[in-house]
Protein backbone atom coordinates (compact mmCIF):
# COMPACT_ATOMS: atom_id res chain seq x y z
CA UNK A 1 0.00 0.00 0.00
CA UNK A 2 2.69 2.51 -0.88
CA UNK A 3 3.42 4.89 -3.41
CA UNK A 4 7.12 5.25 -5.25
CA UNK A 5 7.39 8.43 -7.69
CA UNK A 6 9.45 8.42 -10.61
CA UNK A 7 10.46 12.06 -11.63
CA UNK A 8 12.39 13.35 -14.99
CA UNK A 9 12.29 15.77 -17.41
CA UNK A 10 9.90 15.51 -20.20
CA UNK A 11 11.56 13.02 -22.57
CA UNK A 12 14.25 11.75 -20.48
CA UNK A 13 12.98 7.95 -21.00
CA UNK A 14 11.04 7.64 -17.66
CA UNK A 15 8.44 5.65 -19.39
CA UNK A 16 11.01 3.12 -20.68
CA UNK A 17 12.56 2.60 -16.91
CA UNK A 18 9.15 2.73 -15.65
CA UNK A 19 8.60 -0.46 -18.08
CA UNK A 20 11.51 -2.68 -17.25
CA UNK A 21 10.61 -2.23 -13.48
CA UNK A 22 6.66 -3.14 -14.55
CA UNK A 23 7.99 -6.12 -16.29
CA UNK A 24 10.09 -7.63 -13.57
CA UNK A 25 7.12 -7.06 -11.32
CA UNK A 26 5.37 -9.02 -13.32
CA UNK A 27 7.61 -11.89 -13.81
CA UNK A 28 6.97 -12.29 -10.23
CA UNK A 29 3.35 -12.72 -10.72
CA UNK A 30 1.86 -9.20 -9.84
CA UNK A 31 -0.73 -7.91 -11.85
CA UNK A 32 -0.09 -4.65 -13.61
CA UNK A 33 -2.73 -2.16 -14.34
CA UNK A 34 -1.58 1.07 -16.40
CA UNK A 35 -3.05 4.28 -16.77
CA UNK A 36 -2.09 6.82 -18.91
CA UNK A 37 -3.37 10.39 -19.44
CA UNK A 38 -1.13 11.25 -22.71
CA UNK A 39 0.31 7.74 -24.41
CA UNK A 40 -2.15 4.93 -25.89
CA UNK A 41 -0.54 1.36 -25.43
CA UNK A 42 1.40 1.35 -28.47
CA UNK A 43 4.63 3.08 -27.31
CA UNK A 44 4.29 1.05 -23.64
CA UNK A 45 4.11 -1.79 -26.01
CA UNK A 46 7.31 -1.17 -28.41
CA UNK A 47 9.32 -0.24 -25.13
CA UNK A 48 8.50 -3.92 -23.47
CA UNK A 49 9.81 -5.59 -26.69
CA UNK A 50 12.87 -3.53 -26.88
CA UNK A 51 13.80 -4.30 -23.65
CA UNK A 52 13.03 -7.42 -23.64
CA UNK A 53 14.75 -8.05 -27.19
CA UNK A 54 18.41 -6.93 -25.38
CA UNK A 55 17.39 -8.48 -21.64
CA UNK A 56 16.47 -11.67 -22.86
CA UNK A 57 18.21 -12.04 -26.38
CA UNK A 58 21.15 -9.55 -26.39
CA UNK A 59 19.89 -8.13 -29.47
CA UNK A 60 19.06 -4.60 -29.58
CA UNK A 61 16.26 -3.16 -31.94
CA UNK A 62 15.61 0.72 -31.53
CA UNK A 63 11.78 1.38 -31.07
CA UNK A 64 12.26 3.99 -34.24
CA UNK A 65 12.96 0.51 -35.87
CA UNK A 66 10.23 -0.98 -34.90
CA UNK A 67 7.60 2.01 -35.99
CA UNK A 68 9.24 2.09 -39.60
CA UNK A 69 9.39 -1.37 -40.12
CA UNK A 70 13.46 -0.96 -41.01
CA UNK A 71 14.16 -4.75 -39.71
CA UNK A 72 16.58 -6.88 -40.61
CA UNK A 73 16.21 -10.63 -41.30
CA UNK A 74 18.07 -10.82 -37.64
CA UNK A 75 15.86 -8.41 -35.87
CA UNK A 76 12.76 -9.89 -37.53
CA UNK A 77 13.92 -13.40 -36.01
CA UNK A 78 14.61 -12.20 -32.72
CA UNK A 79 11.23 -10.10 -32.69
CA UNK A 80 9.20 -13.34 -33.42
CA UNK A 81 10.41 -14.96 -30.31
CA UNK A 82 10.20 -11.66 -28.19
CA UNK A 83 6.16 -11.32 -29.18
CA UNK A 84 5.65 -15.09 -28.05
CA UNK A 85 7.86 -14.43 -24.68
CA UNK A 86 5.92 -11.39 -23.89
CA UNK A 87 2.44 -13.08 -25.03
CA UNK A 88 3.83 -16.29 -22.51
CA UNK A 89 5.35 -14.50 -19.80
CA UNK A 90 3.64 -10.73 -19.36
CA UNK A 91 0.72 -10.17 -21.08
CA UNK A 92 -1.64 -12.28 -19.11
CA UNK A 93 -0.33 -10.00 -15.80
CA UNK A 94 -0.50 -6.68 -17.35
CA UNK A 95 -3.83 -4.55 -18.03
CA UNK A 96 -3.62 -0.66 -19.91
CA UNK A 97 -6.65 2.07 -19.84
CA UNK A 98 -6.24 5.61 -21.65
CA UNK A 99 -7.76 8.45 -19.70
CA UNK A 100 -8.26 11.82 -21.39
CA UNK A 101 -7.39 13.90 -18.65
CA UNK A 102 -5.67 13.58 -15.10
CA UNK A 103 -9.45 12.70 -13.39
CA UNK A 104 -8.50 11.30 -10.13
CA UNK A 105 -12.23 10.39 -9.41
CA UNK A 106 -11.54 8.09 -13.05
CA UNK A 107 -8.70 6.75 -11.89
CA UNK A 108 -10.00 5.54 -8.47
CA UNK A 109 -13.01 3.99 -10.48
CA UNK A 110 -10.48 1.78 -13.34
CA UNK A 111 -8.16 0.84 -9.61
CA UNK A 112 -10.99 -0.51 -8.21
CA UNK A 113 -12.46 -2.70 -11.27
CA UNK A 114 -9.03 -3.82 -12.06
CA UNK A 115 -7.93 -4.80 -8.28
CA UNK A 116 -11.87 -6.58 -7.51
CA UNK A 117 -12.15 -7.91 -11.23
CA UNK A 118 -9.12 -8.69 -12.23
CA UNK A 119 -7.01 -9.22 -9.49
CA UNK A 120 -4.94 -6.09 -9.86
CA UNK A 121 -1.69 -5.38 -7.72
CA UNK A 122 -0.04 -3.03 -9.01
CA UNK A 123 -0.66 0.32 -10.64
CA UNK A 124 1.43 2.48 -13.14
CA UNK A 125 -0.12 6.13 -13.29
CA UNK A 126 1.67 8.12 -16.30
CA UNK A 127 1.50 11.04 -15.39
CA UNK A 128 0.04 12.86 -12.38
CA UNK A 129 -0.76 16.15 -12.81
CA UNK A 130 -3.22 19.06 -12.13
CA UNK A 131 -6.76 18.38 -13.32
CA UNK A 132 -7.60 21.34 -15.82
CA UNK A 133 -11.60 20.41 -15.50
CA UNK A 134 -11.27 20.89 -11.92
CA UNK A 135 -9.44 24.31 -12.17
CA UNK A 136 -10.48 27.62 -9.57
CA UNK A 137 -9.62 30.84 -9.78
CA UNK A 138 -9.77 31.46 -5.95
CA UNK A 139 -7.81 28.48 -5.40
CA UNK A 140 -4.25 27.52 -6.58
CA UNK A 141 -3.51 24.82 -9.27
CA UNK A 142 -1.36 23.08 -6.64
CA UNK A 143 -3.81 22.64 -3.87
CA UNK A 144 -5.90 19.93 -6.08
CA UNK A 145 -2.71 18.17 -7.04
CA UNK A 146 -1.89 17.64 -3.57
CA UNK A 147 -6.01 16.32 -3.08
CA UNK A 148 -5.21 14.13 -5.90
CA UNK A 149 -2.12 12.41 -4.99
CA UNK A 150 -3.35 12.12 -1.10
CA UNK A 151 -6.63 10.38 -2.73
CA UNK A 152 -4.57 7.84 -5.06
CA UNK A 153 -2.25 7.01 -1.91
CA UNK A 154 -5.38 6.10 -0.09
CA UNK A 155 -6.75 4.23 -2.90
CA UNK A 156 -3.31 2.39 -2.88
CA UNK A 157 -3.13 1.53 0.37
CA UNK A 158 -7.28 0.39 0.86
CA UNK A 159 -6.55 -1.67 -1.63
CA UNK A 160 -2.66 -2.64 -0.71
CA UNK A 161 -1.24 -2.07 -3.92
CA UNK A 162 1.94 -1.01 -5.11
CA UNK A 163 1.85 2.48 -6.69
CA UNK A 164 4.04 3.79 -9.26
CA UNK A 165 3.52 7.13 -10.52
CA UNK A 166 5.42 9.43 -13.09
CA UNK A 167 5.93 13.43 -12.48
CA UNK A 168 7.46 16.17 -14.34
CA UNK A 169 10.38 17.74 -13.00
CA UNK A 170 10.15 21.52 -13.55
CA UNK A 171 11.85 22.66 -16.87
CA UNK A 172 12.95 25.48 -15.63
CA UNK A 173 14.99 23.76 -13.48
CA UNK A 174 17.27 22.39 -16.55
CA UNK A 175 21.09 22.66 -15.91
CA UNK A 176 21.12 21.99 -12.16
CA UNK A 177 23.23 18.92 -11.18
CA UNK A 178 21.54 18.14 -7.96
CA UNK A 179 18.07 17.12 -7.68
CA UNK A 180 15.45 17.30 -4.94
CA UNK A 181 11.40 17.60 -4.46
CA UNK A 182 11.91 21.49 -4.61
CA UNK A 183 12.51 20.84 -8.70
CA UNK A 184 9.35 18.99 -8.98
CA UNK A 185 6.46 20.77 -11.55
CA UNK A 186 3.68 22.19 -9.88
CA UNK A 187 4.06 20.83 -6.37
CA UNK A 188 6.77 19.84 -4.16
CA UNK A 189 4.57 18.77 -1.26
CA UNK A 190 3.61 15.82 -3.44
CA UNK A 191 6.73 14.19 -1.31
CA UNK A 192 5.01 13.49 1.22
CA UNK A 193 2.57 10.63 -0.17
CA UNK A 194 5.86 8.61 -1.85
CA UNK A 195 7.36 6.18 0.25
CA UNK A 196 10.35 6.93 -2.34
CA UNK A 197 11.23 8.86 -5.30
CA UNK A 198 13.46 8.55 -7.78
CA UNK A 199 15.01 11.25 -10.06
CA UNK A 200 16.30 11.36 -13.43
CA UNK A 201 18.08 13.47 -15.75
CA UNK A 202 20.91 12.87 -18.33
CA UNK A 203 23.94 13.13 -18.07
CA UNK A 204 26.19 16.54 -18.02
CA UNK A 205 29.36 16.94 -20.44
CA UNK A 206 32.16 16.83 -17.58
CA UNK A 207 30.28 13.95 -15.95
CA UNK A 208 30.86 11.67 -18.99
CA UNK A 209 34.85 12.79 -19.67
CA UNK A 210 37.26 10.60 -18.17
CA UNK A 211 39.43 12.56 -16.25
CA UNK A 212 36.52 15.37 -15.11
CA UNK A 213 36.18 15.63 -11.51
CA UNK A 214 32.73 15.05 -12.21
CA UNK A 215 33.34 11.94 -14.00
CA UNK A 216 30.49 9.25 -13.44
CA UNK A 217 32.88 6.68 -14.20
CA UNK A 218 30.23 3.86 -15.84
CA UNK A 219 29.79 0.46 -15.60
CA UNK A 220 27.34 -2.47 -17.01
CA UNK A 221 26.70 -6.27 -15.47
CA UNK A 222 27.99 -8.15 -18.23
CA UNK A 223 27.35 -12.40 -17.98
CA UNK A 224 30.37 -14.15 -18.01
CA UNK A 225 29.43 -17.21 -20.10
CA UNK A 226 32.36 -19.41 -18.47
CA UNK A 227 31.25 -18.93 -15.34
CA UNK A 228 27.66 -17.62 -15.91
CA UNK A 229 27.69 -14.73 -13.22
CA UNK A 230 27.21 -11.39 -13.61
CA UNK A 231 30.38 -9.25 -13.51
CA UNK A 232 31.01 -5.37 -13.68
CA UNK A 233 32.49 -4.23 -16.89
CA UNK A 234 33.77 -0.90 -15.85
CA UNK A 235 35.09 -0.70 -19.31
CA UNK A 236 32.17 1.08 -20.27
CA UNK A 237 31.96 3.69 -23.27
CA UNK A 238 29.23 6.61 -23.87
CA UNK A 239 28.26 6.40 -27.24
CA UNK A 240 26.06 9.14 -28.68
CA UNK A 241 23.43 6.67 -28.24
CA UNK A 242 24.12 6.08 -24.82
CA UNK A 243 24.40 9.35 -24.13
Amino acid sequence: GSVTGLCAYSSTGKSMLACSILLALASRGEKICIISNEMDSTPYYLNFICFLAYRKFRHKILRNKLQTGELTDKDKEVLNKVRKHFNEMYAPNIMFYHISDADTAQIKKICRKAHLMHGATCLFYDTMKADLSDYRKDQPTYLSLIRDSREISLCMQKFDMIGLVSLQISSATKGVTWLDEAKLSQSKQLIEIMENCWMMRVLMKPEMTPGDKYYVNPFRWVKNKATNNWEKNEGYKFTSESS
